[in-house]
């Protein structure tokens, strides 16, 4: 019990391949008991939102331990894991400006934010843009999977550095 504490939660060391698969399915296992919980606290305020808050926060621990730990084996830092963050952090917002997301928030930008928007025109304008927002899902989607598939493979399938590097001994 102890060493799957160790390997979901502390980034220090190195582990290898075996070790990341490993770490990789504990974390799969981690997100699909979490959305199974918030899918069974739906709609109980508090309690949903503390459990989605901490879950998020956890969910980058265990990432960030999990795959941290393997690129300290390949004798890498984790700045490959954080430009993957932004990188998909900066497809969503270039998705969101290609595909009407901009003009979707323009048109309740008219609105003051103590104004009541007539439910009638709220509905009208997102039924409007709905067509345009799906289309990006169906692009983006296969990019940023096709962008965090590719890291896991290239960090779950690369050599370990066979010897003691500046994260510790070889794992």
């Amino acid at each position: 019990m102890k060493s799957i504490l160790r390997l979901m939660l502390s980034p220090s060391g190195r582990i290898g391949r075996k070790g990341f698969w490993l770490g990789f399915a504990g974390l799969t296992a981690f997100c699909l008991v979490l959305n199974v919980l918030l899918g069974q606290v739906t709609e109980q305020g508090a309690l949903e939102f503390w459990l989605g808050l901490g879950g998020f926060f956890l969910f980058f621990q265990i990432f960030y331990a999990v795959y941290g730990k393997r690129l300290h084996d390949m004798g890498r830092t984790f700045w490959p894991i954080t430009a993957c963050f932004f990188g998909t952090i900066l497809i969503l917002i270039a998705g969101m400006l290609i595909f009407g997301g901009a003009e979707y928030f323009s048109e309740f930008s008219q609105y003051d934010r103590k104004d009541i928007i007539d439910p009638s025109r709220r509905d009208a304008i997102t039924e409007a843009f709905k067509p345009k927002l799906s289309r990006s899902e169906a692009v983006l989607g296969p990019i940023l999977s096709g962008l965090w598939l590719g890291f896991t493979l290239w960090v779950g399938v690369s050599k370990s550095e066979p010897k003691e590097n500046n994260y510790g001994p070889s794992s």
